[in-house]
């Protein structure tokens, strides 16, 4: 969830000042993860200014590898832990680079012809 805020923050950063970006989370994403939504306008509400300063202070718009600084600002402002990778910490896309299943396990589960 960190992380995913900080996509936005990134993705809006130019277009919106800081509380209109504030309300854009909150409306178009905190409002669609159902049983999460409260813990979503709790984490924002308690730490959008740290993330959104973070964020401003350490990007450059030439930046292209940005997950690891993501990972660094979450900790700093300590949503995440440095030592482990909670959940809340994540991203919670499969890309083509982060692929949670390894080869070995989809093959457990690929469909099979009865």
């Amino acid at each position: 969830m960190c992380q995913q805020i900080l996509n936005l923050t990134s993705a809006h950063f130019h277009d919106m000042d800081k509380k209109s970006l504030f309300d854009y989370i909150n409306t178009h994403h905190c409002s669609n993860l159902g049983l999460f939504k409260n813990i979503c306008f709790l984490t924002i509400t308690n730490y959008f200014d740290k993330l959104y300063d973070s964020y401003a202070s350490n990007f450059k718009l030439e930046d292209t590898n940005v997950l690891p600084k993501f990972r660094r600002i979450c900790t700093t402002v300590e949503l995440c832990s440095p030592d482990e990778s909670s959940a809340f910490c994540k991203t919670y896309y499969v890309t083509d680079t982060h692929n949670p299943l390894s080869e070995k396990e989809t093959k457990k589960y690929e469909k099979k012809e009865l």
